[in-house]
């Protein structure tokens, strides 16, 4: 979705001022949260669902 969102400059104007962080993520943004998961420190996580969405409000 990073792509869509900042390539088209009518969904950039729509979405990225409800976003926390200022700009659309990049897949390596979304895949740092899936090695979190997959690694030990995730190990105590449960039944949770994790948003990589740069805070949309």
């Amino acid at each position: 979705m990073g792509e869509v969102v900042g390539s088209d400059e009518r969904l950039r104007q729509l979405y990225w001022p409800r976003m926390l962080a200022g700009r659309a993520g990049t897949p390596l943004e979304a895949v740092d949260a899936a090695v979190f998961l997959v690694s030990p420190a995730a190990s105590y996580v449960n039944g949770h669902v994790f948003e990589v969405n740069g805070g949309l409000l």
